[in-house]
């Protein structure tokens, strides 16, 4: 682009296809340094505004990023995408309510878009308005049943929700998107477990386990299935296999209801530091 700016060196679009090249290869400030020359050649246009935007982002400089959106949307306030990126921001800024309010402005422009359900499902849940989380989530996987982390999400939802069985479906639909994802079956294993299902529990989470098998929660969790089903052994292995990954699981098992009929268990009396 350099000898066309030669040629044009107050073409505003020019510069703006240089910053994207910039932008391509990760070097963010050549972006917004060429972004802001085409904002200078044309300042009636959103677009160079809305590009400093996206590279200040990847910078995660997002105060500037978020002033940059707004300059944009003052000369377009209809571009759905802007409003997306817009949100992103003022979510990693943990400014929720702003962040809801420009995802909702998104949907506003454009109802089937995907990323702003998901982005307002998340901001919703950090509001803990779990009911509200839900219905975007549902709305985000009936435009795009295949995004696992979504069902995923939607799960924990209906899981503070207290909408258990609801719950394990929406992870097992995120299983069936992706089997790999190890947090749907940890969430699985976990409201199993509370819904006192525990060799279903412990099948879910020995598939957890056969992904990461250092995972101390995992093993925690175990733990609680098999004694809750009289297990005694296999659930002392389980809770010194947790402990001997997160000592603090010690104390997280002494103050248990599960173990409190172990009290007097010299095993359970071991693991707990208090025989030699």
């Amino acid at each position: 682009y350099d000898n066309a700016l030669e040629l044009q060196p107050r073409n505003a679009n020019l510069w703006c296809k240089r910053g994207f090249a910039w932008a391509e290869q990760k070097q963010f400030d050549e972006a917004i340094a060429n972004f802001d020359r085409a904002v200078d050649y044309d300042p009636t246009s959103a677009a160079p505004w809305y590009y400093r935007g996206l590279a200040l982002k990847e910078l995660r400089q997002y105060e500037g990023a978020i002033a940059a959106f707004d300059e944009a949307a003052q000369l377009d306030p209809s571009d759905a995408k802007l409003w997306l990126n817009r949100g992103i921001c003022l979510n990693r800024q943990r400014e929720r309510e702003a962040a809801l309010e420009s995802f909702e402005k998104a949907v506003e422009l454009k109802p089937d878009y995907h990323e702003a359900w998901v982005n307002q499902g998340i901001a919703l849940g950090a509001l803990q308005r779990h009911e509200a989380a839900y219905n975007a989530f549902d709305q985000a996987v009936q435009l795009n049943e295949n995004d696992a982390v979504v069902w995923l999400n939607r799960g924990l939802a209906l899981q503070e929700l207290e909408r258990n069985e609801d719950a394990i479906a929406s992870f097992d639909r995120a299983l069936a998107v992706n089997s790999n994802l190890h947090k749907a079956l940890v969430y699985k294993g976990q409201l199993q477990t509370k819904q006192r299902q525990f060799a279903e529990a412990i099948a879910t989470l020995d598939q957890s386990l056969a992904m990461q098998p250092n995972h101390a929660p995992t093993h925690y969790q175990k733990a609680i299935c098999f004694v809750s089903q009289g297990e005694i052994d296999a659930g002392l292995e389980s809770l010194q296999q947790a402990i001997e990954l997160d000592s603090r699981y010690r104390e997280d098992a002494r103050n248990h209801a599960a173990f409190s009929r172990l009290s007097r268990d010299d095993w359970f009396r071991q693991l707990m530091g208090e025989l030699e």
